[in-house]
C-alpha cells in the first residue's frame, strides 16, 4: 500500500510504502498525487519504506527505473526526494538497482532514518550527484 499526505506549509509530500506493491501501484500513486489540488510541482518528497514493504515491486525494479525517470522529468522542477529505508540490505539493493537512473532535475538520496532525511530536505545544499546516499 502506498499512502501520501501533502504538507503545504512545509512544501513537502510525505509518502509511506508498506506491504507488497507492484510498479502499477507506484504509477497510480504518482497519478493521484498529480491530480491532487494541493500538489505543487516544486514540493520536495520523503518516501518512508516500512520494514514489511517489498514483494513484487522489487522484481519490478527495471520498470520502476523507467517510471522514476519519467516522473522526475515531468513536470520539470528542481526538487529533492528523500527515500528512507531503515533495512540496510534492502536500502543497498534499491540504491544499486537505481544507480544509473537519470533523475535530473530531481536529486534523490537514500537514508536510514527520517531525521537524517528531513535534515537534508531542510538544507539548501544541492549536490551535483543525481543519486547519492547517506547511511
Amino acid at each position: 500500500m502506498i499512502q501520501y499526505t501533502i504538507d503545504g506549509a512545509a512544501r513537502l509530500i510525505k509518502v509511506r510504502m508498506s506491504g507488497d506493491n507492484h510498479c502499477d501501484d507506484l504509477e497510480e500513486h504518482y497519478a493521484q498525487v498529480y491530480r491532487d489540488p494541493e500538489y505543487d510541482v516544486t514540493f520536495d518528497s520523503i518516501l518512508q519504506v516500512d520494514e514489511d514493504a517489498g514483494g513484487p515491486i522489487l522484481g519490478d525494479l527495471p520498470k520502476v527505473k523507467q517510471l522514476l525517470e519519467l516522473v522526475a522529468q515531468s513536470p520539470r522542477a528542481k526538487k529533492k526526494w528523500a527515500v528512507v529505508i531503515p533495512n540496510v540490505f534492502k536500502r543497498l539493493l534499491v540504491e544499486y538497482v537505481l544507480k544509473d537512473v537519470s533523475m535530473k532535475p530531481v536529486e534523490m538520496r537514500f537514508f536510514d532514518s527520517e531525521m537524517n532525511a528531513l535534515a537534508w530536505l531542510n538544507s539548501d545544499v544541492q549536490s551535483s550527484c543525481p543519486i547519492a546516499t547517506n547511511h
